[in-house]
């Protein structure tokens, strides 16, 4: 249908003016309703086409349509543009459209290797239809003129229209259900419209015809019935087939993250977690560390993992291994083996015909740039200090330390360091000053307390 809205000063506006249809019980800061095709918005504020024609006090949007739903009443919100989010005015009325006795349920998380699944079509006019005469097909977009999805399949045939319900509930002849089986293969994830058709008063021979020779009268039936979205229960408007990892992912990069802080003191044992994405196959990895970000020079290399997830990767440095480092900063380094699951650790070697990873890493380098390592040689790392909330003391321990010229900050816990103070953090006395300004002039007391207020 075509939507016009009639004002003064529509002219002016020009072709910057918009639409967008939200429920009637919601706001105009809404999104468009997902019901709603013809008009799409990138967010509550922004949205598209520019009105097809614009009169002196009139503006037509063209080719809108609002499939059937729970509720039929919408709202036009209006923008004379440029358009945020703050700037759409209710037009004054409500656009009532069609409902649909009809709405479908259907298992939660639904993946193309689902198989058969159960579509069910209840009804909730006090006169309701025979179940008898419902039909369904599954079709891409929201277009319920066009043929159905081959990926789904009934009784009736891949992509056909479902022909009688599997099962009719008798006791209240409001419910019908078909066996749907969706094709790994040829059905790929995204959202579907279920579309509904009430065969009563079709002609007999033509409802035999689609059943013996479906392939060749679809055209026909597809022509006579009148097919029209209906919404879920939940009042979804498609049906979504999700997913699955990591088939349906293929684009998915996996690997560690670059511009990562780690630190460690020299000649101390240490575990760096390591982050990244998809990392359950890293455990066999190698990790070292260089005076150059191309890794070509390095320091001390070989350290090996002994923990992976899915984000992290654990890697155990020894304190001989770091013995040797002067204080300073370091790239990490990382040599990135992805066939970890095949390592018998138990005899430190790989399975048959497979190299171990130390080979592997002397013929291909540590080529993947981690971050930044910071050692030193002085402050104690791996403590947990706990505290509740107001004054607390934070003492920290190591050898060489200078009371006069070192510092503290304390950040998020997700954060490195390197970044900005925990915002729940401040320095008593320094309220006025930026939270970086107040840890930097926060002088450790010598043969007292540091306290650290929490507020």
């Amino acid at each position: 249908f075509d939507l016009t809205v009639t004002g003064a000063g529509v002219r002016g506006a020009g072709r910057r003016q918009r639409v967008k249809l939200v429920p009637a019980t919601g706001s105009c800061r809404d999104q468009v309703s997902e019901f709603v095709t013809g008009v799409a918005c990138t967010g509550a504020g922004s949205c598209a086409p520019a009105p097809a024609a614009v009169g002196a006090e009139a503006a037509t949007w063209a080719g809108l349509a609002v499939a059937p739903s729970a509720n039929g009443e919408y709202k036009v919100c209006y923008c004379a543009g440029p358009c945020t989010l703050n700037t759409w005015t209710s037009a004054p009325g409500t656009l009532v459209v069609d409902t649909t006795q009809f709405r479908w349920t259907a298992p939660a998380g639904i993946t193309r290797a689902t198989g058969t699944f159960t579509l069910t079509v209840t009804q909730t006019a006090a006169s309701p239809a025979s179940p008898a005469n419902q039909r369904l097909k599954i079709v891409s977009g929201r277009d319920c003129s066009v043929a159905g999805h081959a990926g789904f399949s009934t009784a009736a045939g891949a992509g056909l229209v479902a022909g009688a319900p599997t099962t009719i509930t008798p006791t209240v002849a409001t419910s019908a259900a078909w066996e749907v089986t969706i094709n790994l293969g040829t059905t790929p994830y995204g959202s579907y419209t279920v579309c509904h058709c009430d065969i009563a008063g079709l002609e007999v021979e033509l409802e035999y015809l689609y059943a013996t020779q479906a392939g060749g009268t679809d055209a026909l039936l597809y022509g006579t019935c009148s097919w029209r979205p209906i919404p879920s229960v939940a009042g979804a408007a498609q049906l979504e087939v999700e997913p699955r990892y990591p088939e349906d992912y293929p684009n998915l990069a996996t690997g560690f993250f670059n511009g990562q802080r780690l630190s460690l003191r020299a000649g101390q044992a240490r575990v760096l977690a390591v982050k990244g994405a998809g990392l359950t196959t890293y455990t066999a990895s190698l990790l070292a560390f260089s005076h150059t970000e191309s890794c070509d020079t390095l320091m001390v290399q070989g350290i090996t993992s002994y923990k992976a997830t899915a984000t992290a990767v654990e890697f155990s440095v020894s304190a001989s291994a770091t013995m040797g480092l002067e204080a300073g900063s370091y790239h990490v380094c990382a040599c990135a083996v992805t066939n970890g699951r095949s390592w018998a650790a138990t005899t430190l070697a790989y399975n048959a015909g497979t190299q171990s990873p130390a080979l592997q890493c002397s013929l291909s380098g540590y080529t993947t740039h981690i971050g930044t390592l910071a050692v030193t040689s002085r402050a104690a790392v791996g403590h947990t200090w706990v505290s509740g909330l107001g004054p607390a003391v934070v003492e920290v321990t190591g050898s060489g330390l200078d009371w006069a010229r070192d510092r503290i900050t304390l950040i998020p816990a997700a954060s490195q360091c390197g970044g900005q103070p925990a915002a729940a953090a401040t320095v008593p006395g320094m309220g006025g000053l930026q939270p970086v300004e107040q840890f930097g002039n926060l002088v450790a007391v010598n043969n007292a307390e540091v306290v650290v207020g929490f507020g």
